[in-house]
């Protein structure tokens, strides 16, 4: 009765079938669910797969999942179905094989939780992402045609001890070293320039 109360409260679909595929448990959300994508409510003691009749390669999908946990296989998945609605459903879906007391399946358990939401929202931000990468390298384009375009020489520090600096062309000119390559006097990894030098109020830095 207890585990009877929990499996009902749950907001997850839980379903189990015997190895003949007829339907031996149900919850609510799992009712509610079903009858949603295909318009049909499932009832206890019906085949499961005879529900689907309608829906092809829905029944083709669950005769897989099912067949595969009454074979012993246990698997976890996520799903888009989409039944007789214009926009799939996302169900992370886990299933197990029931076994009597000698290790005989005797049937599938299935449990289900809709999880379309939480996926709109992950493509939703991967859009985000995708759209904001693309306005970083625009802008970074416009200020390297901007730095080009400068008639001056720029550098810019890229950390604050100044191991890589990078420059518009009139800084790699006026160094002498090839459009690219690192400007810093003190790189981190690699040695630095020996053809000139770097000095403050006459005194050479190091």
């Amino acid at each position: 009765a207890l585990n009877r109360a929990i499996i009902d409260s749950t907001s997850d679909c839980v379903a189990a079938i015997d190895p003949d595929y007829r339907i031996i448990l149900q919850n609510e959300a799992f009712s509610q669910q079903f009858t949603a994508l295909f318009g049909i409510a499932p009832e206890l003691g019906r085949n499961l797969l005879d529900l689907l009749d309608a829906y092809p390669e829905d029944r083709a999908r669950a005769a897989v999942l099912w067949g595969r946990t009454l074979a012993g296989k246990q698997s976890q998945t996520t799903e888009e179905i989409t039944g007789r609605n214009a926009a799939p459903v996302s169900l992370d879906i886990r299933f197990d094989a029931l076994r009597d007391s000698q290790g005989t399946i005797v049937g599938a358990l299935h449990i289900a939780r809709d999880v379309t939401g939480q996926r709109r929202m992950e493509q939703a931000l991967r859009e985000y992402a995708a759209e904001l990468d693309c306005r970083v390298r625009e802008r970074t384009a416009e200020m390297a045609g901007l730095m080009e375009s400068i008639p001056a020489i720029v550098w810019i520090a890229r950390d604050p001890e100044c191991r890589v600096i990078t420059g518009n062309r009139a800084a790699h000119d006026f160094l002498g070293i090839p459009q690219g390559d690192n400007l810093s006097r003190t790189p981190a990894d690699t040695p630095p320039p020996t053809h000139y030098t770097v000095s403050s109020s006459g005194r050479p830095l190091s």
